[in-house]
């Protein structure tokens, strides 16, 4: 996904390179979306392993909260940014600043956030345990 940013900024007036990358973005989004459920379930039984608490209404709460947060962080980086390069809406040609930025807001920040989220995810360990987790569980269960 983040490639195919940056290969939209490198030529971002080709139309069907545009076209290419928005579907290829679009479908590296998708694991992300489709295992987001999977990687609270396993934060719950580590959790329980970890603490013997089960928290899973938590754990779901927080995951309802932290979109509902990000999506306002979103929101005020987007205009904070953009009325900080001269954006004016009311205008029918912004000015070249503007014009950057809003390049930027669509094609460089996204790839920016790619790369970070795909490195924090790479940097979690909790699937190499999970065998162990869930073996100690059930251990506990039995008990």
């Amino acid at each position: 996904g983040a490639v195919a940013y940056a290969a939209v900024y490198a030529a971002p007036t080709n139309i069907i390179l545009l076209a290419i990358s928005s579907a290829i973005t679009l479908l590296s989004g998708l694991p992300v979306s489709m295992l987001e459920n999977l990687v609270a379930i396993q934060c719950m039984k580590y959790s329980e392993w970890k603490d013997g608490k089960q928290i899973e209404g938590v754990i779901s709460s927080m995951n309802g909260v932290s979109h509902k947060v990000g999506q306002a962080i979103g929101a005020m980086l987007v205009g904070f940014l953009l009325s900080s390069s001269g954006y004016n809406g009311a205008l029918e040609v912004q000015g070249p600043a503007a014009a950057e930025m809003i390049k930027f807001l669509y094609i460089g920040l996204p790839a920016i956030l790619t790369l970070i989220s795909s490195l924090c995810m790479r940097g979690s360990r909790l699937e190499d345990k999970l065998d162990t987790i869930e073996a100690d569980l059930a251990a506990r269960k039995n008990a």
